[in-house]
């Protein structure tokens, strides 16, 4: 499995600016790492994955002359072709192949692999034998096993890929039997086995951006989208099987959900994975992403979750319910969403942070919106944002509570942990403004989860 991030516009889109946006910038590899978030070729690079230039070998024989076994051959062959060479018995194919493994040497002419002279072996490159080199005295698991093995992976890894392997070229029920009990397609289908286990732990190159998705539904959360390569679901799988995992700068980790997996329309050799965001990991920065299939886990990539710099203003108008009517809307806010209003119409209770103007007799903000809220809202006092201050840890309830209300006082700053079955997550904000039993200006902005929470 090869899982790409893949980018379809130079820039990540959000309407009115209600999430943090993402961009990927740099990976970190981890050697013997199975398969990797690697880009997509975009545009296709002109650089060959394959090239031979004036490759010519020849041997000499017993009587001191040279035999010319492969004479002047250029080549090129682009990422992802299927090229096969056909020729009459003894004409070179096979010294070919040797010569592209790196394990001869052409006696003029060079190899390249990715615009890199080949010097030698190397496990950017898989070569299945005529001979197949299976070992008789190791079972057949024990075969798909031995080069995952020689590269480091951990035992439980590379138990999961041989079942996995052995499952894919239908030799499962042969796991331990050894190579000699077997047919010679069977074997052939075991050295296939052992070379694409091996190669699927191949490092490769950095990512391009994902692509960052919002407004799939309802649900206005940040999604990624991976694109991947030979990612192949069995028969009854479905999203569950894929597994995402986050871990941010204090190497704290999230689960993250998997909502779609999927083939790509009319490119059946490409599957989309949709992961979703936790609210945990607005405005986190620097987030490391890495994704789980079949037991093989991708090297972590990094992105960065853009943080809100600067506070933005918001007038909220006390909530009143007159002839009937609420204006819920306009008193309420989202921090989340950064948004209120006509424009929050499609918002639902869960994603309100806070509730202004919600007594008659006094102006207060209100956290408490639906029955499952856990949200809490502390008033820190008389703050300006250039002020030096730290933000505070407020645990949310362990079940869901009543929050007080709290006056709303000028020049105040007030830190709020939201947290309902939907959102989890902190910001503050400062009253600039207030116009008694009637409206109320404040500045605000989302902020990571303080240290200690």
């Amino acid at each position: 499995m090869t899982l790409n991030a893949h980018n379809t516009a130079s820039e990540p889109v959000f309407s009115g600016e209600h999430r943090s946006t993402v961009r990927a910038s740099a990976a970190r590899w981890k050697n013997g790492a199975a398969p990797s978030v690697l880009p997509l070729p975009q545009p296709v690079s002109d650089v060959p994955k394959v090239s031979l230039h004036g490759i010519s070998l020849s041997y000499e024989t017993t009587n001191g002359n040279r035999l010319l076994a492969i004479d002047n051959i250029d080549l090129k062959v682009r990422a992802g072709e299927f090229l096969c060479i056909v020729g009459p018995s003894g004409c070179g194919k096979s010294t070919l192949l040797h010569l592209i493994a790196g394990l001869d040497k052409p006696t003029s002419g060079h190899v390249l692999v990715d615009d890199k002279v080949v010097e030698g072996t190397g496990t950017d490159r898989i070569l299945i034998f005529q001979e197949l080199g299976l070992f008789p005295w190791l079972k057949v698991g024990e075969n798909v096993e031995f080069g995952m093995k020689m590269k480091g992976l951990s035992k439980t890894e590379r138990e999961e890929k041989i079942r996995y392997y052995l499952r894919l070229v239908h030799l499962s029920q042969f796991k331990d039997s050894y190579t000699h009990q077997l047919s010679g397609g069977m074997r052939q289908r075991v050295a296939l086995a052992r070379a694409i286990a091996l190669d699927s732990v191949t490092q490769v190159r950095d990512p391009l951006p994902v692509v960052a998705l919002n407004n799939l539904s309802q649900d206005r959360r940040t999604r990624l989208a991976l694109f991947g390569i030979n990612v192949d679901l069995n028969p009854g799988e479905n999203a569950s099987a894929v597994t995402a995992t986050a871990r941010d700068s204090r190497s704290r980790s999230y689960s993250l959900k998997v909502e779609f997996v999927g083939k790509v329309p009319t490119l059946d050799w490409l599957t989309q994975v949709i992961v979703r965001l936790p609210d945990e990991l607005a405005n986190a920065g620097d987030v490391w992403i890495s994704v789980k299939l079949h037991g093989q886990t991708s090297n972590e990539v990094l992105f960065g979750v853009k943080v809100q710099s600067e506070p933005r203003t918001v007038t909220l108008v006390a909530r009143r319910i007159t002839n009937g009517v609420d204006n819920y809307v306009d008193a309420a806010f989202s921090f989340e969403f950064g948004m209120n209003g006509v424009g929050a119409l499609s918002l639902t209770r869960n994603d309100w942070d806070i509730l202004f103007g919600n007594r008659p007799d006094r102006d207060t903000f209100r956290v408490t919106m639906v029955v499952d809220d856990r949200s809490r809202i502390r008033d820190l006092g008389a703050l300006n944002w250039g002020d030096s201050f730290q933000v505070p840890v407020i645990p949310a309830y362990p079940v869901p509570t009543d929050e007080p209300d709290v006056d709303a006082v000028v020049g105040h700053m007030y830190v709020v942990h939201t947290k309902d079955t939907n959102t989890d997550l902190y910001a503050l904000f400062r009253v600039e403004a207030l116009e008694p039993k009637k409206s109320v200006t404040i500045s605000w902005k989302s902020v990571q989860r303080p240290e200690g929470d």
